[in-house]
């Protein structure tokens, strides 16, 4: 078994090594009071309320094209039992767009406590 303990990783010409071609998280979001800030966040800022339970946010770095894989949670607001499902339904390669629908009546709902990640290759 090995260990490799670096402090900086760089290309050999000394620049940042980029992630274009891996397959960690290109960006990430998680809030959980809807006030227009994110408690935890990569590659994404600007958050934008387009309406009940309907968020979007910008990339820092746009992503290659619109057809990124992404995936969500949302929980509700714990006085109903119904889970959550985001749709990222309207994305761009520059913004990230959730919708936060109730699984049981299948309708736009205020979300709490809700994440996005975003998988694809950064442009």
């Amino acid at each position: 078994m090995s260990t490799l303990k670096v402090g900086t990783i760089q290309t050999e010409a000394g620049g940042a090594v980029g992630l274009t071609k891996l397959t960690p998280a290109k960006a990430y979001v998680q809030f959980s009071d809807g006030d227009g800030t994110f408690d935890e966040t990569f590659n994404a800022t600007s958050e934008t309320d387009n309406g009940n339970g309907d968020i979007s946010y910008d990339f820092v770095t746009n992503m290659s094209n619109n057809n990124y894989p992404a995936s969500g949670e949302a929980g509700g607001d714990f006085s109903s039992f119904f889970t959550r499902m985001i749709s990222h339904a309207g994305s761009t390669n520059a913004t990230a767009r959730m919708r936060c629908t109730n699984s049981a009546s299948f309708t736009t709902q205020q979300g709490f406590r809700m994440s996005s990640i975003i998988h694809g290759d950064l442009a």
